[in-house]
């Protein structure tokens, strides 16, 4: 069971990292030359910049979370023994990943379909339209980070029992 859900989200973090960031990159860069010294600028390439930012956020965080790539306390947890550093990470997706992933996926799934239901665009004039696409990465990102957690909880759960029969 971890092998499929293993390869489904590094698919996800391998289109941030080698699509999304990368073209992130290359606008930003073109945007910032072209406003300095060609006096120009666009509403929607600033727009496209927050959504591959959005949407490399939002492809990643299952990975970084699964790779224990985020921010942890390790003053304390380096300190711990091993039963207790998976007590608390499986307290801690139980009580904290897996609401904000359903949050993420009911609320950003709302978001998006109200977004196109509604043909909703950008305010600005020359802004970009179709807004539920970048908005349908909520609820994609909180279905990668909630698979991550249950993934963490699962392994977490065992290497916590190893641990008590190993007395550690």
């Amino acid at each position: 069971m971890d092998a499929p859900l293993d390869r489904l989200l590094h698919w996800a973090f391998r289109i941030a990292a080698l699509v999304c960031f990368p073209l992130l990159v290359t606008i930003s860069i073109y945007d910032i030359v072209g406003r300095q010294f060609m006096n120009t600028g666009s509403t929607a390439l600033q727009e496209l910049q927050w959504h591959l930012f959005f949407a490399s956020v939002m492809l990643a965080l299952g990975w970084v979370y699964l790779r224990d790539g985020h921010v942890r306390i390790d003053v304390f947890r380096t300190r711990w023994p091993e039963r207790r550093r998976h007590a608390v990470e499986i307290a801690g997706v139980l009580l904290a990943l897996v609401p904000l992933a359903l949050l993420l996926i009911v609320a950003g799934g709302l978001q998006a379909w109200t977004a196109f239901e509604s043909g909703e665009h950008s305010q600005a004039a020359m802004g970009l339209g179709q807004r539920w696409i970048v908005k349908s990465l909520m609820p994609i990102g909180g279905a990668l980070l909630l698979m991550s957690g249950l993934l963490m909880l699962r392994r977490s759960i065992a290497r916590r029992r190893a641990a008590g029969r190993n007395g550690r």
